[in-house]
């Protein structure tokens, strides 16, 4: 059995974890006045998001591995910053809830296609911009409970059903974008063009969102 050699792409996509973990750890310190730390780990893990991809296609070391290695060091980051923030804010457990769904399903229909097919999905933009945004949206529910910025405590409220909306609309257009190159690639062929997956998800996305905002029941998540 050949061995693996880890790429400078894979390197980067295990210290994403590591920085998430030290972010999750320090991120308490931004109540107290003290930034800095938090940040800098913070913003170097989404550098090593955006750098690894264009390392590995850069000096041709596009592999299994990393098809595997990037998205699950994604994951992983983005749970154990999500996790951390819990704590301190309250993060929309309906966004949890429905982003833990959706990667359950990911990973065992990977699992099957690999099994079947021999064949590794690999993250596509819809997913890269899905874990963006909800890196953009745990930094705002942090920072809004953030003593130094107390002053824009009206900006965040206006600003907070709109940034919920877009967790949820990037979250059912990754979703639907991986259902349909799933059904693609596990039966050679998809009648039904990827456009009408990103619609219908975005249609869902959209009454989801009303409907939890209008249910009295699950007002209180939100």
């Amino acid at each position: 059995m050949n061995r693996h050699v880890l790429t400078a792409a894979d390197i980067l996509s295990f210290s994403r974890i590591l920085l998430c973990i030290l972010t999750a750890i320090t991120v308490k310190q931004i109540y107290s006045g003290n930034y800095q730390l938090p940040l800098l780990f913070g913003v170097l893990a989404i550098i090593t998001d955006i750098i690894d991809g264009p390392i590995a296609r850069q000096f041709n070391k596009i592999n299994n591995y990393g098809k595997i290695i990037d998205p699950a060091a994604d994951k992983i980051s983005l749970a154990v910053i999500i996790l951390a923030t819990l704590q301190y804010t309250n993060f929309p457990v309906y966004i949890i809830g429905f982003l833990l769904l959706r990667d359950i399903c990911i990973m065992y229909f990977s699992y099957i296609l690999f099994k079947k097919k021999a064949v590794i999905i690999q993250s596509n933009i819809w997913g890269k911009l899905n874990t963006l945004v909800m890196a953009v949206s745990v930094v705002f529910y942090i920072s809004r409970n953030a003593p130094q910025l107390t002053e824009y405590y009206r900006f965040f409220k206006l600003v907070r059903p709109l940034l919920n909306l877009t967790m949820l609309l990037t979250l059912t257009a990754s979703s639907g974008s991986y259902l349909h190159l799933w059904l693609t690639e596990r039966y050679n062929c998809c009648k039904i063009p990827s456009g009408f997956f990103l619609i219908i998800s975005i249609f869902f996305s959209v009454l989801l969102h009303y409907f939890l905002i209008s249910s009295k029941i699950l007002s209180s998540i939100i």
